[in-house]
């Protein structure tokens, strides 16, 4: 097995594990350091269909059909009192989504449900 291989089934790995950011860098850093060397194109060239893959998948709006009632949840519990409830889901969506660029709208409601801002 040739580095850029291991390295490709790396970003593999990590995607099944739902660590999209990691999948991203593992798959951009292989690009970056083997595009030149002849003998890696098909997995630079696999990398490269990885990442276009990624950004579909990422990108789906229904990704997001069970956050956005966790949250509502999170705001329907506070506002009923119970606020420890709605900090446990707020704190856990922080969590799960924090370093998740397409979840950052997600993760900003959150917060500001934490500080009540």
């Amino acid at each position: 097995m040739s580095e850029p291989h291991r390295i490709y089934l790396q970003g593999e790995a990590r995607l099944k594990e739902g660590d999209f950011n990691a999948a991203r860098k593992t798959w951009s850093n292989l690009i970056d350091v083997f595009e030149n060397v002849p003998t890696e194109r098909t997995w630079v060239a696999k990398a490269r269909k990885s990442l276009a893959k990624l950004d579909d998948e990422v990108k789906r709006e229904d990704r997001w059909n069970t956050v956005k009632p966790a949250l509502e949840k999170a705001t329907r519990l506070a506002a009923e009192g119970n606020r420890k409830d709605a900090v446990k889901i707020w704190e856990a969506l922080k969590a799960l989504y924090r370093d998740d660029p397409f979840a950052q709208d997600f993760v900003k409601e959150a917060e500001r449900g934490l500080t009540g801002k």
